[in-house]
């Protein structure tokens, strides 16, 4: 299961009942003079290869539905950057 947030989390249960779960890595990037965490899709798309799930093994991304104060898109805005980025890695 994957949390696409910046204090997310990635969550791996493995078919022996072990499981594992790794902080969502992120990268600062500078926007409008402040600081804003990013996801670092890279780091992510690394990640979930050195895994060695085998074809046809199924994850579950979780919706992003922002706070009323967020504003609109910023749940439209996460969800499309993590999934345009989690598209290199298929």
């Amino acid at each position: 299961g994957i949390d696409p947030d910046t204090r997310g989390a990635i969550a791996v249960l493995s078919p022996d009942g072990s499981s594992q779960v790794f902080d969502n890595p992120f990268v600062n990037i500078m926007v409008s003079e402040l600081t804003r965490k990013r996801l670092d899709t890279r780091s992510i798309i690394q990640l979930l290869r050195g895994l060695d799930a085998p074809p046809g093994t199924t994850a579950f991304i979780e919706k992003s539905s922002p706070f009323p104060t967020d504003g609109k898109l910023v749940g439209l805005l996460l969800s499309s950057y993590f999934c345009q980025s989690m598209e290199t890695f298929a």
